[in-house]
């Protein structure tokens, strides 16, 4: 999303975006090993985190 400037939906339109900021839900049973798995993609690919 980040590198690209687009979304894919569902049915397979590519959307273009560009988003300055990503939530993430607390409440997701799996929020902190995507939030970790994010921040380690972010990090490899020199993105800044602010």
């Amino acid at each position: 999303m980040y590198a690209s400037q687009s979304v894919t939906s569902i049915s397979g339109r590519v959307q273009p975006i560009i988003a300055h900021t990503y939530c993430i839900h607390s409440d997701h049973a799996a929020a902190v090993p995507i939030l970790r798995y994010i921040h380690e993609k972010m990090q490899q690919h020199s993105i800044p985190l602010s």
